[in-house]
């Protein structure tokens, strides 16, 4: 997608703070509405060069601004200049960052490009956390970024195995739903055909009636959320969410969604012992040993898909006893289609999780046949029309990273051998799901650290159940050229860099853009001559294929 250029030397480049805002004419995607309503943005970083043009833009653009500072030296003034809020807080201390986001609506934050190491994680995780706390205290529960449908913990009132129950399956083997010694919900089993599958569903859900008591036979009204975000623990392999809504009683068709889950291994602290087995109390070491750790999974309801139930399966295989073979396979029902058969979130009347041993042939066949699912709760997360968070990150992060690129051990990201075209070597018939492992220097090794970093705060933003835009730019070059064009592409394909003032202004126009919801794309310059007319930057985004 390719755009003209949107800033270059002239009247139009805002590269210092005009002397009278009133003197611009007013930028597209701007804020049209009254004054006292205009959207509060909080912008992280800033007073780092990027963040000064991204505020200057907001102003622009009629916005309110709230800025992000660690101090309010005269410094940091000058910087900002007049018409800006200040809020004095940093990221590692959350108490701040409430403070800094009461009555915030959106959040632009400027990811340093030299951030490369866990503290820039952990900050944006405390601002994550400090945004739903200060969205619940506002407006109340009925406002939360994300609600808990079912909370699996030790002492809660829900007790796992009287939620959720085994609902058959196919093929033989051993399944069961039960509980740990932590009170997580645990889905585990062994399979033994290759097309063996196991179900475990909720008890029936239903809503409420007016008077908030009666139950209704209606299922459970979703309308306002967008999709689960699930806390789990597993052992790497791929499982199924199903969701039964009316229709499963009616066609016989239930919504599936398929997800891969990641098996992370910490390190355990053991203390020193002497050669008889006796602690010296001298300094702890630690070593690395399987120690399994709990992810978070975002499953939006726009991935769900239609398919026909195990039982439907069932029927049509004893249909296919009374046919001929030639008869059965003529008229078998096509699977269902999503245009036939469209998710009625305002009726989920059954959840639940299923393990295919088909979907994991690749893991091998002794680890295939065996699956382990730990579950501390479901949550849902709420849609919104127009993005809250709009996070500036890294381009070295590639296009698509699956659970086994990722080295949390090595703190890297290992790119897929079908993704690697630098190195140019010749691949033959190997696999095309095998890692590729090449010796690496220093700065490669830095870079692969830092978008290993900046990769895990994006996920950060995806895990929060807040509505994203991420825009990945490889570097700043400020050298003007009338006839160089921005890019929006989804796909690393070439990638240069690009303006600051280019970056602010994408920042900015996606705050109101109702498209730009859950999408992340590479920014990019390329030398070409101007498009045609009437090409502009909703266009663009309109185009841009959305996350969730």
């Amino acid at each position: 997608i390719l755009l003209p250029r949107l800033s270059r030397s002239g009247p139009d480049s805002f590269t210092s703070i005009p002397p009278n805002f009133d003197d611009y004419p007013e930028l597209p995607n701007s804020y049209n509405g009254p004054a006292a309503y205009a959207p509060e943005v909080l912008v992280v970083g800033a007073t780092v060069p990027l963040g000064t043009i991204v505020v200057r833009k907001l102003l622009l653009r009629n916005y309110r601004v709230r800025a992000l500072v660690p101090d309010l030296y005269s410094s940091t003034l000058d910087t900002l200049g007049t018409g800006v809020t200040y809020a004095v807080g940093k990221l590692s201390d959350p108490i701040s960052l409430e403070y800094a986001l009461t009555d915030i609506d959106k959040v632009i934050i400027i990811f340093p490009l030299n951030a490369d190491d866990e503290e820039s994680v952990r900050g944006l995780s405390n601002l994550a956390s400090a945004w739903m706390n200060t969205r619940t205290t506002d407006y109340g529960m009925g406002q939360a970024v994300k609600r808990t449908l079912f909370k699996f913990k030790k002492g809660e009132r829900s007790d796992p195995t009287g939620i959720f129950t085994i609902d058959g399956g196919s093929g033989g083997g051993r399944v069961k739903w039960t509980s740990n010694v932590f009170g997580h919900g645990v889905f585990v089993g062994t399979m033994y055909g290759r097309r063996d599958t196991a179900t475990v569903v909720s008890t029936r859900l239903r809503s409420r009636e007016d008077d908030g008591v009666t139950l209704s036979d209606q299922g459970l009204n979703l309308k306002e959320y967008a999709g689960l975000i699930l806390r789990i623990c597993a052992d790497g392999s791929s499982f199924t969410v199903v969701v039964r809504t009316g229709e499963y009683e009616r066609s016989g068709v239930e919504y599936e969604c398929t997800f891969t889950t990641e098996h992370k291994t910490g390190s355990r602290t053991v203390a020193n012992n002497n050669s008889e087995g006796v602690e010296t109390g001298e300094e702890l070491k630690r070593e690395r040993r399987p120690s399994a750790k709990f992810t978070t999974v975002r499953i939006p309801f726009v991935r769900f898909v239609p398919v026909w139930s195990e039982k439907k399966k069932r029927d049509m295989y004893i249909r296919k006893e009374d046919l001929e073979e030639e008869e059965f396979w003529n008229n078998r029902p096509s699977p269902p289609h999503l245009s036939d058969y469209p998710l009625d979130i305002s009726d989920v009347r059954l959840l639940g999780f299923r393990f295919r041993r088909g979907d994991n042939v690749q893991r091998g066949y002794k680890r295939s046949n065996r699956f382990y699912l730990s579950i501390s709760y479901i949550k849902l997360y709420r849609s919104q029309l127009e993005p809250e968070v709009v996070l500036v990150s890294d381009a070295a992060i590639p296009c698509r990273v699956t659970p086994d690129m990722l080295r949390h051990d090595q703190k890297k990201i290992v790119r897929m051998e079908t993704e690697i075209e630098s190195n140019r070597m010749d691949l033959g018939d190997m696999d095309d799901y095998k890692i590729l492992e090449v010796d690496e220097s220093d700065d490669q090794s830095n870079e692969k650290q830092r978008s290993y970093y900046k990769f895990m705060g994006e996920q950060v933003l995806r895990n929060s159940g807040m509505t994203y835009t991420i825009v990945r730019v490889k570097g700043y070059n400020e050298r003007a050229s009338i006839k160089s064009s921005i890019k929006i592409q989804q796909e690393e394909d070439v990638l240069s860099g690009v303006s600051r003032a280019d970056v602010a202004e994408v920042c900015t126009s996606v705050l109101l853009n109702p498209k730009a919801c859950n999408v992340c794309f590479y920014l990019t310059k390329v030398e070409l001559p101007p498009l045609q007319s009437g090409e502009d930057l909703s266009d663009a985004i309109s185009r841009l294929q959305t996350e969730s």
